[in-house]
């Protein structure tokens, strides 16, 4: 449920939605006129400059470094936003896809200040 006065918009690609109903459903976001939730798949991964964006969340994480970066950084602009990033465990362990993107992420030093638990540090750093 949302606070009163807030908006949820969604935005995806394919046969799902029409591109005029993406261009506004994006015009309604950056007007901000009101605040707004978008949730987006990934036709929304890139190109979209919309500011003021104060939380990034990743359902899935990106394959890849750049991705993860372009997606993020609608939030960490100026340092005003912030990203949480939803990582796989199945029987305790790490998603193979997760762990592959978390340790370049990590070595990289993309998550330099993240707060990463305790049990996904250890598999990140354990694993090869």
């Amino acid at each position: 449920m949302l606070p009163p006065g807030m908006k949820l918009e969604w935005l995806c690609g394919g046969d799902d939605m029409k591109q005029e109903k993406r261009r506004k459903v994006i015009s309604a976001v950056r007007s901000n006129s009101r605040p707004h939730v978008l949730v987006a798949s990934d036709v929304a991964s890139s190109s979209l400059d919309i500011k003021n964006v104060g939380l990034v969340i990743h359902f899935d994480l990106p394959r890849i470094t750049p991705i993860y970066e372009d997606r993020s950084g609608r939030a960490g602009r100026h340092k005003r936003g912030e990203v949480v990033s939803i990582a796989r465990l199945v029987d305790g362990v790490l998603n193979v896809n997760d762990h592959k993107i978390l340790k370049e992420l990590c070595r990289t030093r993309i998550l330099e200040n993240a707060q990463i638990p305790k049990v996904l540090q250890s598999q990140i750093i354990q694993k090869t």
